[in-house]
């Protein structure tokens, strides 16, 4: 399903809006996603409100959140995401709460599994 690049950065490509994007699996972001800014007008549902997310290494900010509709594992898939000047989404542990993550790094290889 997904690898791991040569920086050691476990990943997997979602295709949204006709494009291919890099979607690294951030187990240090307690949300679902984080979105670039470029996908805004094609996803959003509707606004949720603010709200505080942990980063990676404890930072915890406030950011705008939204209710977005994304292919995922499948099938489409309602979810609440911040958007952010990137090039690529950060899929968060919330997110994964249904599934098991397993990284191979001798193999580079990445697992997400459904388990419910």
């Amino acid at each position: 399903m997904g690898q791991v690049g040569a920086d050691g950065t476990p990943y997997i490509t979602l295709h949204i809006a006709g494009t291919n994007w890099i979607t690294v699996i951030d187990t240090g972001f307690n949300s679902d996603f984080e979105l670039p800014a470029a996908l805004f007008h094609d996803v959003v549902i509707e606004y949720v409100g603010p709200g505080m997310v942990q980063l990676a290494g404890g930072r915890i900010e406030e950011e705008e959140f939204y209710r977005v509709k994304l292919p995922f594992d499948g099938r489409l898939v309602e979810v609440e995401a911040s958007f952010v000047k990137s090039d690529s989404l950060l899929l968060g542990t919330r997110m994964m709460r249904d599934y098991r993550l397993t990284i191979h790094f001798p193999d580079q290889s990445v697992e997400l599994t459904r388990i419910k």
